[in-house]
């Protein structure tokens, strides 16, 4: 962790926009991210670390404390009830779609 804490200083301090994902207070969710046109487009037009925490633990916070913003990915109502998160993996690529969708606005 400390090397990662490191990383992502430096990476501020050069200009990154540093998104985590997380659940609850003090998270965006993606729907208001992809509306919001000025946070949309800043970081469709900046760039980003994704920070992913551990599937059950999350991120440390420390490292949730460096990010500049904290996105929440709302889970889907199943037969069995509803989903707080999706796996690391899904978040991961639901993530990378959304950043790709903001960057092609950005450059349009």
């Amino acid at each position: 962790t400390p090397s990662m804490i490191k990383f992502l200083k430096n990476a501020k301090e050069e200009g990154w926009k540093i998104l985590g994902t997380s659940l609850g207070k003090d998270t965006l969710s993606l729907d208001n991210l992809m509306i919001n046109n000025e946070l949309g487009q800043s970081i469709g037009n900046e760039n980003v670390i994704l920070v992913l925490g551990s599937e059950g633990k999350g991120m440390r916070p420390l490292v949730k404390s460096l990010c500049d913003n904290l996105i929440q990915i709302d889970g889907a109502e199943d037969k069995t009830g509803n989903v707080d998160s999706l796996n690391v993996s899904a978040s991961g690529a639901v993530l990378l779609y959304v950043l790709k969708l903001l960057q092609s606005k950005g450059d349009a």
